[in-house]
């Protein structure tokens, strides 16, 4: 299997490409990426990644989550699907949501950095409209021989728990 070229980035450098995407476009004025929350902290240890990009914007608050997940064909496309989307879609989705709750939750407890040093130079607004979103990259070359030369690309406002079509 050929894999593309952002099928080949780590979780990092693919973290790195977002924050790269919005500070190239009108985002990059309420950017804020790799936000952390100061749990851990009680435990001797760096704080704990809330989200990998966070965009305020007056009430509007948009909780990024990027994920780098290939896609593998295994015993069946289904049974691949699957596993992808568990883990690629429903394990983010949860995440972000329990980053949506931190936020409004604790407001004043979000840093800039992992140490937990800087607080964020903004405040999460006290009525907040949260906007989840899940970047994810790695099912491309499968998408692409599964649907004869069709993109990857999809967007759709809500989860299924036993998506299995593909």
């Amino acid at each position: 299997m050929m894999l593309s070229k952002m099928d080949h980035i780590s979780p990092t450098e693919s973290e790195a490409y977002l924050t790269k995407l919005a500070r190239s476009t009108f985002l990059r004025l309420w950017s804020h990426p790799n936000v952390y929350r100061d749990e851990k902290m009680a435990s001797q240890g760096d704080g704990k990644e809330v989200c990998d990009l966070l965009v305020i914007f007056e009430n509007d608050v948009f909780i990024f989550s990027d994920k780098n997940c290939i896609l593998r064909e295994g015993p069946t496309i289904e049974v691949a699907w699957r596993r992808w989307y568990k883990k690629a879609i429903l394990q983010p989705a949860k995440d972000i949501k329990g980053a949506e709750d931190w936020l409004s939750e604790h407001p004043n407890r979000v840093f800039s950095d992992k140490k937990c040093t800087q607080p964020l130079p903004i405040e999460i607004p006290s009525h907040a409209r949260f906007h989840r979103i899940i970047t994810c990259r790695g099912a491309a070359e499968v998408s692409r021989k599964r649907f004869k030369g069709f993109g990857s690309l999809t967007v759709t406002n809500g989860l299924l728990e036993d998506y299995t079509e593909i």
